[in-house]
């Protein structure tokens, strides 16, 4: 399955960039979203990411780590990223293959996801001037 980056949905809302995963990952859709997602961080200095995987139904260890290593770039350009919506059983995948969680924010919804970049920011100070 070849998908093009800008299939990707991505969204401005209230200073966060919302990227929405709509397809299953394979290390070509990672490699792409990633490159898109940290020009989209770069142009317009979101100070939230908020991965919303709600549409994925399959996760392993090797995507989760492309994913992981993306917020960590994310990171390093000021931006909190919120993984928001996985499913019981991602998340059951994920602790039975003994990822590393570490360092990883989640939140059941989206409404919750922006309440947390908040709490982030806020006992942060400001976190990117751009935002």
């Amino acid at each position: 399955m070849n998908i093009e980056p800008s299939k990707v949905a991505m969204n401005l809302v209230n200073g966060c960039l919302v990227a929405t995963l709509q397809f299953d990952l394979n290390r070509h859709i990672l490699d792409s979203f990633r490159e898109e997602i940290l020009q989209k961080l770069q142009e317009t200095g979101a100070r939230g990411l908020l991965l919303d995987c709600s549409a994925l139904t399959l996760m392993d260890s090797e995507d989760f780590e492309g994913l992981k290593r993306m917020t960590e770039m994310a990171a390093l350009m000021g931006t909190t990223t919120v993984f928001v919506g996985l499913s019981a059983g991602i998340v059951s995948s994920l602790v039975e293959l003994d990822v590393d969680l570490d360092g990883i924010h989640a939140a059941l919804t989206l409404e919750d996801a922006f309440d947390r970049v908040k709490e982030f920011a806020s006992s942060k100070g400001p976190v990117n001037p751009k935002s």
